[in-house]
């Protein structure tokens, strides 16, 4: 019998107006908490949407929102883009579009491929010294990825 956990969705919104009151923006972050298991989620998700510019319906939303929530505990997405277009009902040349700019933008990067790791500071499941560890990883991922385009540019 698979019990299902027990997930929280918990957001924060904070509003910021300047001193004429001309322009103001919202700020939100949202936790995804799984209560009654050691970890949760934490996405910062103004700076996700922020970074990526590019979000403009619902449905590059859907894939966004996919990999993210498929994202294992070691902060690697694994899917191709035909299977992430299938799972969302979007188009693979959308998928290519939203995996393209997270690459460019430094939200995720390049493992392998079919094999992508999302920034763990951006986004991660446990604690800082998992933290930590996810980082380094990601860093030497980035610096084997730029020694290669350097090669291939040779």
């Amino acid at each position: 019998m698979d019990k299902k956990p027990n997930i929280k969705y918990i957001s924060k919104s904070t509003k910021y107006v300047d001193e004429t009151g001309e322009h103001e923006m919202t700020e939100t972050e949202i936790y995804k908490k799984y209560y009654g298991g050691p970890h949760f989620y934490r996405v910062w998700l103004s700076d996700l949407l922020f970074h990526l510019n590019l979000i403009s319906n619902s449905r590059q939303m859907d894939i966004l929102f996919y990999i993210l929530d498929n994202v294992n505990n070691d902060n690697m997405f694994i899917g191709t883009h035909r299977d992430i277009a299938e799972k969302t009902k979007a188009s693979t040349q959308t998928v290519n579009k939203i995996i393209k700019k997270m690459i460019e933008v430094n939200l995720m990067t390049v493992k392998q491929r079919g094999v992508y790791m999302i920034k763990p500071t951006l986004m991660m499941k446990g604690d800082n010294i998992k933290k930590h560890k996810l980082v380094i990883e990601y860093e030497n991922i980035e610096k084997n990825l730029k020694s290669k385009q350097k090669e291939d540019n040779s």
